[in-house]
């Protein structure tokens, strides 16, 4: 366009930053005084029609992260509830991928929400769902390439697990009230049955699937020690707290088929004393 300049002014910059400003907190800088007036539309309103916007496109866009949350509320509740959560919680990114990243954190301490600690472990379930969705993809390592490590390595073996994977603590049964709600939201779901004991689930992502199912406590910690690095031959030795010392082998390798088999188990290397070094016969 011939004769405009691109460059802002110092004028226009600092309007721009009191609009932006208003819109995010419309009570830090009312903006009345730059705003035109009409016959129809007054200030206010005129106003309010950015604010209102930006926050019903940052409610529906919460949506796609946590739509069965939404049905279980209902409109006006989880409308009620998003509305909180952004005025908490008020967007810093220019990408919404992770503004409802702390949407279970909220839900546990503040009112009148901290008083149903179920919603916090259902918001938990379908972050790890959104988390699980967006995560990196890697090969799963077949049955064939574990076969290939040598039996006398096989105590040094260590394992890394598909980026996917997402290890949750839940106290009730959120998974079971997410499922029921996915295919029949018209229907009433289960009760959440909340328990003073915790239960381990995985949640991951095979081919294009979500998947998810509960963890035995010495899976779960199976898991976490292959994780922080142990080797196969350690988490034998650790099995031995669920199990007697002649079940254990049985037991380790019936994990580690499953795992296999639910492609979950995307490198394998062999971890040598005499060097950080780790060499990957799988690759």
């Amino acid at each position: 366009m011939t004769g405009v300049n691109h460059r802002s002014s110092p004028r226009l910059t600092k309007l721009q930053q009191r609009f932006q400003q208003h819109v995010l907190v419309p009570e830090a800088d009312k903006l009345i005084d730059m705003i035109a007036t009409t016959p129809r539309i007054s200030r206010a309103t005129r106003l309010r029609i950015y604010t209102d916007a930006y926050r019903l496109r940052l409610v529906e866009a919460m949506d796609s992260d946590y739509h069965l949350l939404h049905v279980f509320l209902g409109d006006e509740s989880y409308t009620s509830l998003m509305h909180a959560y952004i005025e908490a919680y008020p967007s810093r990114q220019p990408s919404l991928r992770r503004f409802g990243a702390q949407l279970p954190e909220f839900l546990r301490r503040a009112e009148p929400y901290c008083h149903h600690p179920e919603l916090a472990e259902l918001a938990d379930f379908e972050w790890a769902l959104c988390h699980a969705f967006d995560a990196a993809d890697a090969p799963a390592v077949s049955l064939q390439q574990l076969t290939a490590v040598a039996p006398d390595a096989f105590a040094a073996l260590t394992l890394g697990f598909h980026p996917s994977l997402k290890v949750l603590s839940l106290h009730c049964a959120a998974p079971q009230v997410w499922q029921a709600l996915n295919e029949k939201p018209e229907e009433a779901p289960p009760p959440f049955d909340w328990s003073t004991q915790a239960r381990t689930w995985l949640v991951w992502r095979q081919d294009l699937r979500m998947m998810f199912r509960p963890a035995e406590p010495d899976e779960s910690w199976a898991l976490a020690a292959f994780e922080d690095g142990q080797t196969f031959g350690d988490v034998c030795s650790g099995l031995c707290r669920w199990h007697a010392e002649d079940r254990v082998p049985q037991r380790a390798v019936a994990l580690l088929q499953q795992w296999l088999s639910e492609q979950l188990v995307v490198t394998i290397a062999i971890h040598t004393d005499d060097s950080s070094a780790i060499s990957n016969p799988a690759r």
